[in-house]
């Protein structure tokens, strides 16, 4: 997990004269000297990174002068797309990798418009891709055959089953104390020996095998997964406003208020155990209880219903107030980094520290050109679940059967 923001890049942002910098390669998977640079072609850019590992979509507009993108040998699908976001400073051009797609033929949407002068098209995150990889009936593999122990080696064994355009994924784990304890203690042979039976995707796979942790998946900038714990709480990345103030002033965008399907309970029904998690504090916030019921019959024990209960109320919380800001690129702030604001009149938002949740790139060159990061953040408490039984379930005597 990052810990600070590059100081380069902050010094780069606080420079009147700074000079917003893209850079988009196609590659050939595993051939990096061999590139195609997309950047001069570039009209627009959009990359959308949502939150709670959902697909991260690119999609850029270019010119296509004499065909040279359309005709380009790297330009097929299964081919890699890497961009780069950064700052020309004093120092020179200082870039980072913000994502790692690939050209993949159902969402490519390749479009070429007469007279063959622009071509619209998207890609897709790796992690994505890997994710809905789905194993046949004749693929037969075993973590205990593998000489699994432990969570750590079972998630990279996992990962070595699927490759995408031969690649495998790369998987990078959070080094704190409580983490790595959770992935390097022995896990039981029937743990191992059971979620295969039933998984029919790499997801469904690491789904099961972080099922009764309090561990998450989310992809990284650079096309790999990171593994880490819900209520992460390292220190923040960057701290906007204050002495360190941003030139181009960071503004609130829109505050979101309750949305109608956030929940405050969560009520989960297994195989003989029920659990529920509630959060007060969204509870007097509405005055209301909004509820959601998880029934899923693979849960067979008292903790890992109330695992699950305490999973699926994190994530409902972090959708209960999320304002957007927009700032210039600052590419070193990936998903899940805390943020601290110190200036609530020049932000709009309440001193604190904010967790990100979701990004939103934009670029546009020509006549009115324009280079700006949409922040989504949500509090940072939303993390801070425990799984005390005392203070988070509640279980017994309470009916509840949908908004009171």
């Amino acid at each position: 997990m990052r810990t600070d923001i590059d100081p380069t890049i902050i010094a780069a942002a606080l420079d009147n004269i700074r000079c917003p910098i893209l850079q988009v390669h196609l590659f050939e998977p595993g051939s990096v000297n061999n590139s195609f640079d997309l950047s001069p072609y570039i009209q627009k850019f959009d990359l959308t990174l949502p939150p709670n590992n959902k697909a991260s979509i690119v999609q850029i507009v270019t010119a296509n002068p004499n065909g040279i993108i359309s005709l380009s040998p790297l330009f097929t699908a299964d081919y890699e797309v890497n961009v780069r976001l950064g700052y020309l400073t004093p120092y020179g051009p200082r870039l980072a990798q913000i994502g790692r797609f690939w050209l993949d033929t159902p969402q490519r949407q390749l479009t070429a418009n007469p007279p063959q002068d622009t071509i619209t098209f998207q890609a897709r995150d790796a992690v994505k891709i890997w994710l809905e990889r789905a194993f046949t009936d004749a693929e037969t593999f075993s973590l205990l055959a593998d000489g699994v122990t432990t969570l750590r080696q079972a998630i990279q064994t996992t990962a070595s089953y699927v490759t995408v355009a031969g690649q495998t994924l790369g998987i990078t784990f959070d080094e704190d104390n409580t983490t790595k304890a959770i992935l390097d203690a022995p896990l039981a042979a029937s743990r191992l020996a059971g979620p295969q039976a039933s998984s029919k995707t790499a997801a469904a796979l690491l789904t099961d095998l972080l099922s009764t942790s309090r561990l998450l998946a989310y992809p990284r900038w650079d096309g790999t997964m990171r593994i880490g714990l819900m209520n992460q709480q390292s220190p923040v990345a960057a701290v906007f406003g204050g002495p360190l103030a941003i030139r181009r002033p960071v503004f609130v965008r829109d505050l979101k208020k309750m949305s109608l399907n956030t929940k405050n309970w969560v009520h989960v029904y297994g195989t003989g155990v029920v659990a529920d998690a509630s959060d007060t504090r969204n509870i007097a916030n509405v005055g209301r209880v909004k509820w959601a019921m998880i029934n899923d019959p693979a849960i067979l024990t008292q903790a890992a219903a109330e695992t699950r209960a305490a999973q699926e109320l994190n994530l409902q919380s972090r959708l209960s107030e999320q304002p957007d800001i927009l700032c210039p690129w600052l590419p070193d702030i990936e998903r899940r980094d805390l943020i601290e604001i110190d200036d609530e009149a020049a932000m709009g938002i309440p001193r604190g520290v904010w967790r990100v949740e979701d990004m939103h790139f934009t670029y546009t060159s020509g006549t009115a050109p324009d280079a700006s990061m949409q922040l989504g953040m949500g509090k940072a408490y939303a993390d801070e679940l425990t799984l005390d039984s005392a203070t988070l379930y509640e279980s017994g005597g309470t009916s509840i059967t949908g908004d009171a």
